[in-house]
């Protein structure tokens, strides 16, 4: 008999409507989704993502046995929208919708975008309406692993990469009178290291020589003294 295979992870209709492809991401820009497979819904635009630990261990005969879907939050600032509706325009349904008119795009009346779908026709699952059309998006990555979007309605291709953000220490040891700390981190980007007295310090002393990380992660040391010191990490411009 052929052995059955059955899905390792499930995504309905009542979501989306087809997978647009996948990848396990290899890049470098964001790397808390490094080694996890990507990949989002052609008519919404909505990104997802499941660990690769997940889907091998539901691929075990068992039916029942199904990876859990992450779903990726698009954020982005756009002035061309009023403050009151800035809350809710973090869709990629959103950013194709609002190039699409950039560019001259008219859609049919009544539609953000052309073309149809019955979830656009309908709410996300924030309650919040999609406003009806296709962002018809695909996903692509290049050669050093980085995540492309490539969006039909309006026409383009755009880079996936992490809102740079305060980096948070993951761990810290201390060998020789010496400890070193280490953060996740975007390669390419710089990062300076500060301490202070206690963490209500208005002035945070740096610590010599800043960091320009080379992958997802850095780590800088320090010289133990008597005085008590907390650490943290600043993403330099």
């Amino acid at each position: 008999m052929v052995p059955v295979h059955y899905p390792v992870a499930e995504f309905f209709q009542t979501e989306g409507d087809a997978m647009s492809s996948g990848f396990v991401y290899r890049g470098s820009l964001m790397p808390e989704l490094n080694g996890k497979l990507i990949f989002g819904d052609i008519t919404t635009g909505r990104i997802f993502y499941c660990n690769i630990d997940d889907l091998i261990a539901a691929d075990d005969t068992n039916p029942a046995t199904i990876a859990t879907i992450h779903e990726i939050q698009i954020v982005f600032n756009s002035p061309t929208n009023p403050p009151a509706q800035a809350a809710i325009r973090r869709r990629m349904f959103d950013i194709v919708a609002d190039q699409y008119l950039r560019k001259g795009g008219h859609p049919p009346a009544g539609t953000r975008l052309p073309g149809y779908a019955q979830v656009t026709a309908g709410l996300d699952p924030s309650g919040i309406p999609y406003g009806t059309g296709r962002s018809d998006i695909r996903l692509a990555t290049d050669s050093s692993g980085e995540l492309y979007i490539l969006s039909k309605s309006d026409g383009m291709i755009r880079q996936v990469a992490a809102l740079v953000g305060p980096p948070v220490i993951q761990s810290a040891s201390e060998t020789n009178n010496t400890v070193t700390f280490t953060w996740k981190s975007i390669s390419g980007q710089s990062y300076r290291a500060q301490h202070a007295a206690n963490l209500s310090a208005p002035n945070w002393i740096d610590l010599p020589g800043d960091v320009l990380a080379t992958g997802t992660n850095a780590s800088k040391s320090d010289t133990l003294t008597n005085d008590l010191r907390f650490y943290r990490i600043k993403v330099l411009p």
